[in-house]
């Protein structure tokens, strides 16, 4: 595995994933022809497995639509607990997410957490969102500690603008901790680096 941006995946790194569980993602506008969430759901699978080598007791993986479900400690051999035919819901509360996710990595007191979301729309509380990340950015003792990729999958253009907006400009917030890409034209170590580039 080659880290072409020279970024560090550490042993004790931990990894969180979120899949988006909003009705859209039943739309079949996937390089394969797989639902988002199908595709989105094996994209993860793979993640999962590259993850496990750094974060050795296992990733957690988050469901949000509505609310938030949470499994903890998924391996890649138990990858198959992340259901496969969810509840679709909706609303796309994302912020839950950004705020779950940093109070487990303060929980745990690691050193560096990877947020991984994959969704393919706009949030329905998006100032939420972006005080969520302005609040964790401006909170970090260190720019590396904790970082958010945005990996995005199906054809919404204004889910994309905005999450490069988010990327982009959130002037108010101490260090730059999102990222974004596309789901399809990414894999772990690039999703990896992008995310801590910001």
């Amino acid at each position: 595995m080659t880290n072409t941006n020279n970024l560090e995946l550490n042993q004790g790194d931990d990894f969180i994933i979120a899949l988006d569980v909003s009705a859209s993602m039943q739309a079949t506008d996937t390089p394969t022809g797989a639902t988002r969430y199908d595709f989105s759901l094996e994209k993860t699978k793979l993640f999962i497995g590259e993850a496990g080598k750094y974060d050795t007791d296992g990733v957690s993986v988050y469901l949000f639509g509505q609310k938030l479900t949470t499994f903890k400690d998924v391996t890649a051999g138990a990858a198959d607990k992340v259901p496969t035919a969810p509840v679709f819901e909706m609303a796309t509360q994302t912020h839950l997410v950004i705020n779950e996710a940093w109070n487990e990595h303060k929980a745990a007191a690691n050193e560096q957490t990877t947020l991984m979301i994959v969704t393919d729309g706009v949030p329905s509380d998006k100032q939420a969102v972006k005080d969520a990340i302005v609040r964790i950015a401006n909170e970090m003792k260190d720019e590396r500690e904790f970082n958010i990729i945005f990996l995005t999958v199906g054809g919404d253009v204004g889910a994309a603008e905005y999450i490069q907006n988010l990327d982009d400009n959130l002037k108010e917030a101490k260090h730059d901790i999102v990222g974004s890409a596309r789901l399809e034209d990414i894999d772990f170590v690039s999703a990896f680096a992008e995310a801590v580039e910001g």
